[in-house]
This record gives C-alpha cells, structure tokens and sequence, in this order.
C-alpha cells in the first residue's frame, strides 16, 4: 500500500471561536432588546384598548422578564396577577364587554412592528 498524509494547521481558531462566542452573545443580548421593545408597543396598545372604570386594569399590565429556553427567547405581557385587578381574564373573554380581547388585538395589529423593532436591534 503507498500512501501519503497531508497535514495542515489552522492559525487563528481559537481567537475565531472566542469572536464566536462574543458574537453570539451580543445577537442574543440585541435580539432581547427587540424582543422587549416589541412587547411594550403591544402592552401600550393594549392599555389603549383595555376597558376603563377604575383603570387598575391598564396599571396592571406590564411585560415580564425575558427568559431564554435553548435558541428561543420570550417574553410576556400581561394584565391582571393581582387581587385588585383578577377580572382581567373576565373581561379579556366576555362577549358583553366593551374593550374585549383588549391584548389579543394589540398582539393581532404590532406583529409588524414587533418583527421590525427585532430587526432593528438585531444588527446592533
């Protein structure tokens, strides 16, 4: 059997998997910016929407901390959570209430401007 071996060295991978690891870091960081940017445009719709009476309910909604699961990020917005304000769900759901599916039609009509505002952060 003839043979040969070819070898090479690649100079610089340790510095390039740092950068690597720098550039991930700064995406994920960038894209949680968007992410939240996104979720306080459909909080602010949300409280335009919401029913008034006593307005604890549009002082009851805010956006929750980014959690990271894997390659997926998220977020929540919600209304409610607390004793004063536990009907949100009520009037999120009842036919017979003015301002109804309030957060559901603001996620509905800034799914736009969500993805834009991901975009934007997105390329730092």
């Amino acid at each position: 059997m003839s043979r040969i071996v070819i070898k090479t060295t690649v100079k610089g991978l340790r510095r390039f998997r740092s950068n690597l690891k720098k550039q991930e870091r700064n995406t994920v960081r960038n894209v949680g910016l968007g992410l939240r940017a996104g979720a306080e445009i459909i909080l602010e719709d949300a409280r335009d929407r919401a029913p008034e009476l006593s307005g604890e309910l549009k002082r009851s909604g805010r956006v929750k901390p980014l959690v990271r699961k894997g390659s997926v990020l998220e977020t929540e917005v919600a209304f409610g959570g607390v004793r004063e304000v536990d009907y949100a769900i009520v009037v999120h759901e009842d036919p017979a209430q003015r301002g109804r599916k309030y957060l559901e039609l603001a996620e509905k009509n800034n799914r736009a401007a969500v993805r834009a505002k991901i975009g934007e952060n997105a390329k730092g």
